[in-house]
């Protein structure tokens, strides 16, 4: 029940917003396997508001698929400092790329550049 209302709102909120993907929003984006587990990590660059993180998947670099939320930083880093975990298996293998989209809470959303995850 709790992921269906995550995922009602998410679906609901995403079909207002306006993107741009200007690559700004998030720098030194990486992505990597370590001990089974995908962990895509990055640092906000410059967010002027209150908002969340989509973390998004793709197998051909274009056509992207949210795999994961994140609602605030890094307990672990520092205060700009963003990671995403996951079990390698049950993020689907076919994704090499990611990227990551910054939703602001007033409706607009801007994704960060494009990488290859390294192995």
């Amino acid at each position: 029940m709790k992921q269906f209302f995550i995922g009602t709102i998410f679906f609901a909120f995403a079909g207002t917003a306006t993107m741009a993907q200007t690559g700004s929003v998030a720098k030194n984006i990486k992505a990597s396997v370590i001990e089974n587990n995908l962990v895509v990590t990055w640092n906000e660059a410059n967010a002027s508001e209150t908002g969340s993180w989509e973390v998004q998947g793709s197998a051909d670099g274009k056509s992207f698929s949210t795999i994961g939320l994140v609602w605030g930083a890094d307990p672990k880093g520092n205060r700009n400092g963003y990671a995403f975990k996951q079990t390698a298996n049950k993020v689907q293998s076919k994704y090499q790329y990611f990227r990551v989209m910054y939703v602001a809470n007033s409706n607009t959303a801007e994704t960060s550049n494009t990488i290859r995850i390294s192995k």
